[in-house]
């Protein structure tokens, strides 16, 4: 599951993440309530989450899926374009395993996205 609120970010992850696993099941999600929504519903194993959203942000995303007993395996791979410890290190105590910086590393992603499987 690929969460942010700009939808060109969103379908360029997700072009990236077919290109290299043709077999991986993916979904698009453009605001926290929504993610929230398909996290409950598709159970996903990875969720690709951007922290600045309007409404439900992701660290609200990440202690949601955290705090299911259904969901709390997804592996949560945050992203932010306004990098500072703080922010890196709240989303990790929320529960995600990696924050990466926007302007994406394609590769990167990538990389933790299998890590992540």
């Amino acid at each position: 599951l690929i969460v942010d609120d700009e939808a060109a970010i969103t379908q360029l992850i997700a072009r990236a993440l077919r290109a290299a696993h043709p077999d991986y099941d993916i979904h698009e999600a453009h605001d926290g309530f929504r993610a929230g929504t398909l996290v409950a519903t598709l159970k996903p194993d990875v969720v690709v989450l951007d922290l600045q959203m309007p409404g439900m942000d992701g660290y609200e995303v990440c202690r949601l899926i955290k705090s299911q007993d259904a969901t709390r395996h997804a592996e949560v791979v945050a992203m932010t374009a306004f990098p500072s410890p703080e922010s890196q290190q709240q989303i990790i105590e929320c529960g995600a395993r990696a924050c990466i910086t926007k302007p994406l590393d394609m590769v990167q992603l990538l990389e933790e996205v299998a890590v992540s499987l």
